[in-house]
């Protein structure tokens, strides 16, 4: 599960359906331009409430997976803790092998 995750957030990556950071994500959640919310385990619990009410109140699917020092360097970016996905293909995979409803 884990890699086909990782592999599908490289591709949403390199092609611009990945968009991360706080604000960002706030930013194209509040204009409910995202198809799902991923943030890190080890974030914190304060900015963690903040984006699982955003989330809630938006009706954008959210899960927590991978701590912030494994999957962002696997994304080649800074230690970053909240990512979404911008394209609703990527989305739908994700939360597939997440589910681990996959075939």
């Amino acid at each position: 599960m884990e890699s086909k995750v990782l592999s599908l957030m490289r591709f949403a990556r390199k092609s611009g359906a990945l968009v991360f950071g706080f604000e960002a994500v706030k930013k194209l959640m509040l204009n409910r331009r995202v198809y799902l919310v991923l943030v890190t385990t080890d974030i914190s619990d304060n900015t963690r409430e903040k984006i699982q009410r955003l989330a809630l109140e938006k009706k954008i699917p959210l899960i927590e997976a991978f701590t912030t020092l494994e999957l962002s360097p696997e994304l080649g970016l800074k230690p970053t803790a909240i990512y979404a996905l911008k394209n609703r293909h990527f989305a739908e995979k994700i939360l597939e092998y997440h589910s681990g409803n996959t075939e």
